[in-house]
């Protein structure tokens, strides 16, 4: 039942978004299961009390409000938002052509550290319920299927050929417009310059904007979209369409080639699939090459899907933050741990906060399964004290964890070859070798590539592995 109404939202989206060729437009409809004029009740006054708490927060911490004031103008200067005063008289028939008030969205500040381009956004919360048992905007919307790559296939896919390149659409969500009669359902309250002395206007979303639920499938379809356009009209850039429809996760691309030339073929392919919808990247990164300085805080690194890309080397790394306990408060991390970790960790040391630490170690291939499979092991045996999540944990176990973690700190060190077919490969084909073993307690799998040089010896790299607690299984069955 569930998967068939995942079939039926994920039509209605598929039918939401649409290409109009002649205004060089990607445009969507909110693809709604109940009828909103009679789910969603008026609910102002609610954004109003949220905006008011967000007034609160700048007065205490006036950088803040700059910094929002500065995400603000980015969405306002390109036209993705604008004041419900401001909209042309055919947007606005349209907007008033249906019945219903409509809905405003609460939005708050949120920090995000990885983002170059814009660290302090406006998240909008589009889950907020409406009054007297009314329903909230996410609710009665269509998510339809998940259908993004799966980031261990686009990862492999990035690691193949010798030439690489990577890329992030630029305010992705926001290239995707809305239909004017939905502008209602997406209001939302400002004051401008964030100034307490001047009056609460209603501004209005004209795009498809993060937070709203059906959003990020919306934005998949809009790049199918170009990409079926292209396709069918312009077939000498086939290579980039397809790759903007088949190795994107969200609005970050990977992929690699096995010749410098296929590379470009494909970096020109989705730059003109994108600009069919007047859309753009913020900058390509290519291996062999320093990254684009808009792209890197350092200089010299990129994030790619969690990792760390070096691309003049072109070696691959974990993304190890620094050591904090607790958890992020609106995407600001707590304070770094400075000196000793063992005093640190005494008055800290729950089952809640080791899982955190653990799972901080992103690796979906599997790069360093040699290490973490001790901490699964650790973590098992932790587990098995049957202690609640915030319990003191056993003393005796404490030279255990600060040991792990001052390995997880080492982990950030590590640099691994990203392609596994390199540049003096014989020929474009890669042998694999799987090799499995357990123990008592634990079984591994890794799969490694192999591939025939021009001087007839072979360049073996690991492709990816995994681990898995078997306690309580014989090793034949482990295996």
């Amino acid at each position: 039942q569930v998967s068939l109404q995942e079939e039926l939202e994920q039509a209605m989206i598929e039918d939401s978004v649409k290409y109009i060729p002649e205004e060089l437009r990607v445009e969507a409809t909110l693809p709604f299961l109940e009828d909103p004029s009679v789910k969603i009740k008026p609910n102002k006054h609610i954004a109003f009390k949220i905006l008011e708490s967000q007034m609160r927060l700048f007065e205490k911490n006036p950088e803040m409000r700059l910094d929002m004031l500065k995400s603000h103008d980015k969405l306002l200067s390109k036209g993705h938002v604008i004041n419900i005063k401001d909209i042309s008289d055919a947007e606005r028939i349209r907007m008033y052509s249906t019945t219903g008030e409509g809905y405003y969205i609460p939005w708050r500040t949120v920090y995000k550290s990885s983002s170059l381009s814009t660290p302090c956004r406006m998240v909008f919360d589009a889950s907020s319920r409406t009054p007297n048992g009314g329903e909230s905007l996410n609710s009665i919307l269509a998510k339809g299927q998940n259908l993004l790559v799966l980031i261990l296939h686009l990862l492999i896919r990035f690691l193949i050929g010798h030439y690489a390149f990577s890329y992030d659409v630029s305010m992705a969500y926001n290239q995707v417009k809305i239909a004017a009669e939905f502008y209602k359902y997406q209001k939302y309250l400002w004051i401008p310059d964030l100034d307490p002395e001047k009056s609460v206007e209603t501004m209005v979303v004209r795009t498809l904007i993060y937070g709203v639920k059906s959003a990020g499938n919306q934005t998949g379809v809009g790049f199918k979209r170009l990409a079926e356009y292209c396709r069918e009209f312009y077939p000498e850039h086939i290579a980039g369409a397809e790759a903007l429809e088949k190795n994107v996760y969200v609005d970050d691309g990977l992929d690699s080639s096995c010749t410098e030339e296929e590379r470009e073929i494909k970096i020109e392919g989705i730059k003109f699939t994108l600009g069919l919808g007047k859309m753009s990247v913020k900058g390509f990164t290519k291996s062999g090459y320093p990254p684009p300085e808009e792209l890197t805080i350092n200089g010299s690194e990129v994030g790619v899907l969690g990792y760390i890309w070096d691309p003049l080397s072109d070696h691959v790394m974990l993304d190890i933050k620094k050591l904090c306990f607790g958890k992020a408060k609106r995407g600001v991390r707590p304070e770094p741990v400075e000196g000793d970790i063992l005093q640190a960790l005494e008055n800290n040391f729950t089952k809640r906060i080791i899982l955190s630490i653990i799972s901080g170690v992103f690796d979906p291939l599997g790069l360093v399964t040699a290490v973490t499979a001790k901490f699964k092991l650790d973590m098992n045996f932790l587990v098995k004290q049957n202690l609640g999540w915030d319990e003191p944990a056993p003393p005796e176990l404490l030279s255990t964890w600060v040991e792990n973690i001052e390995t997880i700190q080492k982990l950030s060190t590590l640099r691994f070859r990203r392609a596994i077919i390199p540049k003096d490969a014989a020929e474009f084909k890669i042998e694999m070798i799987v090799s499995v073993d357990a123990s008592e307690k634990m079984a591994i799998a890794t799969v490694h590539g192999r591939v025939l040089l021009t001087d007839g010896n072979y360049h073996v790299q690991l492709i990816a592995a995994k681990s898995k607690i078997t306690s309580g299984s014989t090793i034949p069955r482990g295996e």
